[in-house]
């Protein structure tokens, strides 16, 4: 599946080991021009020891004249550690499902847009189950004396690829809100403002057409 880097957002944490105490940090251009102020709070609360991934929810609101449709969304983990030249990546296949009568996401609905939810599939929980036991095994490590104080990064990227609705403008350019939910006891918050994209530059005019359009 063909994805443009213009197209993934990334929140990169950098964990540091530092008397016992596993910090993280918000970096990266996401966090500096497309992650609100206001979302930088929950962004740093985020424990990726600790996350059900199977429960994690990605919203995605995108103008009228494209569409999100099955497969087009990927949510990717990495891990890497400087140290010990690890460098483990999973990308995992999100799947559209039925929304939620969310509050949070109700207000951001409005005219001329489409809201999308989607959640990981049950048989990839797995594999981020596996990550997740790895960075957990490093915080022991590091925490414990095992191993030198050493720096990781951990990141979460969500990935999309819209469609082109029959008959829309594809020289209109498109215009996406991402949003996450990482447990069903917090409410949903924006993770990437509303950016616009270039549709028919960035794909030199082969934008794909919606199915059954």
């Amino acid at each position: 599946m063909y994805y443009m880097n213009f197209w993934m957002f990334e929140m990169k944490y950098l964990s540091r080991v530092s008397q016992s105490v596993f910090a993280l940090a918000i970096l990266g251009l996401s966090a500096c021009t497309s992650v609100p102020l206001t979302s930088l709070p929950r962004l740093q609360g985020l424990n990726p020891t600790q996350m059900d991934f199977s429960e994690v929810r990605v919203a995605l609101r995108v103008q009228e004249g494209f569409r999100l449709e099955k497969d087009t969304v990927t949510l990717s983990m990495d891990l890497t550690n400087e140290t010990q030249w690890l460098d483990l990546s999973e990308q995992f296949t999100l799947d559209i499902r039925q929304r939620d009568d969310d509050p949070f996401l109700n207000r951001q609905a409005k005219p001329g847009f489409t809201i999308y939810e989607f959640q990981i599939r049950p048989e990839d929980a797995t594999r981020a189950r596996k990550l997740q036991a790895v960075v957990a095994d490093l915080k022991r490590r590091s925490e414990s004396g095992e191993t030198p104080k050493e720096k990781h990064s951990f990141s979460l990227s969500v990935n999309f690829k819209p469609c082109l609705e029959k008959g829309a403008n594809p020289f209109r350019n498109a215009r996406v809100t991402v949003y996450l939910r990482p447990d069903p006891a917090d409410a949903y918050f924006k993770l990437v403002k509303e950016r616009k994209f270039d549709m028919a530059g960035d794909t030199s005019g082969q934008i794909k057409t919606c199915a059954g359009d």
